[in-house]
C-alpha cells in the first residue's frame, strides 16, 4: 500500500469528520497555564500554556526530547509540575492522584504498549472497567449478585469497543501472541473502556507500517466523530498530524515555539528551524 493510499484514506475520513472552529470561545476542557517541570537541573518543560476544546483534536510536536511525552505525565498527574496549573473543566487537578484523575474523564495510551501480555484481548481491556466498578473486592471475589450483574454489564461494553477496534477474531487470544498493530489497537480499546472524555494519545501510530497507520488513522477520527470525546495527541508522523490535527503545538527544548493550525505551523520559521536547523522557506518547499 503506497503513502497516497493512506492520505486519501485519511482525507476521505477527515472529509466525514465534524470540524470544530478552533476560534471558538467556549471554555477549554483542559487549560495548562504556564507549567514548568524541572528534573535536577534539566528542565523537560518550561513556562508551557495551551487549551483544549471540548470535541477538537489537538497534537503536540516536537523533536526527541521535546517534552511532549512529559506534558502527558503532568496532565495525569504522574508527574508534578514545579509551578503553573492544569485546570479540568476549570477545576486544578494539580495534586489529585492519578487515579482521580482518570475517573474525572482522562485516559491515556502508551509510546510503548503497556498491556498484560499473559492475559486475554478481552481481559486487558476490562481492566480499563476497574475505575467504573463499584462493588467490594469480596462480592467480585463471590461473583454474586449485585457485583455478578456489575461486571456482566461491564463485559458487555467491552464487547462493543471489540467490536469498534474491529478486533473480533482476537478476543480470547493472550495479546503477547498478538501482531504489534493489533496490540496497538488493544491498548487504545482499554483507554476507551474508561470512558473519557478526553484521551490522550502517545504516538498512536509509532513503528506501524502503512495499512496499520491507516487503520489506526481512521479509528481516531472514528473515536471524535462517533463517541465524542476530545483529543490530544503526541505524533512524529507529520504526515498524520497535519492530515487530522484541528490545531498543532510545538515544542523544542521544553518550550512551546508555535501554535495554531497545521498550514500555519508548517509555515512558522521557528518550528521549520527545530525540525530542519534551517529558516529558510524554501528548505521545506523542497521536501
Amino acid at each position: 500500500m503506497t503513502a497516497a493510499v493512506v492520505t486519501a484514506a485519511v482525507e476521505a475520513a477527515v472529509e466525514a469528520a465534524p470540524v470544530d472552529d478552533p476560534r471558538s470561545e467556549a471554555a477549554p476542557l483542559l487549560e495548562v497555564d504556564e507549567i514548568s517541570l524541572r528534573f535536577g537541573g534539566v528542565t523537560a518543560i518550561d513556562a508551557v500554556s495551551f487549551k483544549v476544546r471540548a470535541g477538537e483534536l489537538y497534537a503536540i510536536i516536537g523533536p526527541n526530547g521535546a517534552g511532549k511525552t512529559s506534558i502527558f505525565n503532568s496532565i495525569s498527574q504522574v508527574y508534578r509540575p514545579q509551578s503553573g496549573d492544569i485546570l479540568w473543566r476549570g477545576d486544578s487537578i494539580m495534586g489529585v492522584r492519578p487515579d482521580r484523575v482518570a475517573q474525572l474523564g482522562v485516559a491515556r495510551t502508551f509510546q510503548n504498549i503497556e498491556l498484560f501480555p499473559q492475559m486475554t484481548v478481552l481481559d486487558n481491556l476490562l481492566t480499563g472497567r476497574h475505575i467504573r466498578m463499584s462493588s467490594s473486592f469480596l462480592a467480585g471475589a463471590l461473583w454474586v449478585g449485585r457485583a455478578k450483574r456489575e461486571e456482566l454489564e461491564h463485559r458487555r461494553k467491552v464487547e462493543d469497543i471489540i467490536d469498534f477496534l474491529e478486533i473480533e477474531g482476537w478476543r480470547k487470544h493472550p495479546v503477547a501472541l498478538l501482531p504489534y498493530g493489533i496490540q496497538k489497537r488493544v491498548e487504545l480499546g482499554r483507554a476507551l473502556a474508561m470512558v473519557p472524555e478526553l484521551l490522550l494519545l502517545d504516538e498512536p501510530v509509532a513503528g506501524m507500517n502503512l495499512e496499520e497507520t491507516e487503520d489506526m488513522a481512521r479509528f481516531i477520527l472514528d473515536i471524535r466523530r462517533e463517541l465524542g470525546i476530545t483529543l490530544l495527541m503526541v505524533e512524529h508522523d507529520m504526515g498524520l498530524v497535519m492530515d487530522i490535527a484541528d490545531r498543532v503545538m510545538v515544542l523544542d527544548f521544553g518550550r512551546k515555539i508555535s501554535e495554531g493550525t497545521p498550514s500555519q505551523v508548517q509555515r512558522d520559521p521557528n518550528v521549520i528551524a527545530a525540525y530542519l536547523g534551517s529558516t529558510d522557506l524554501d528548505v521545506q518547499a523542497q521536501e
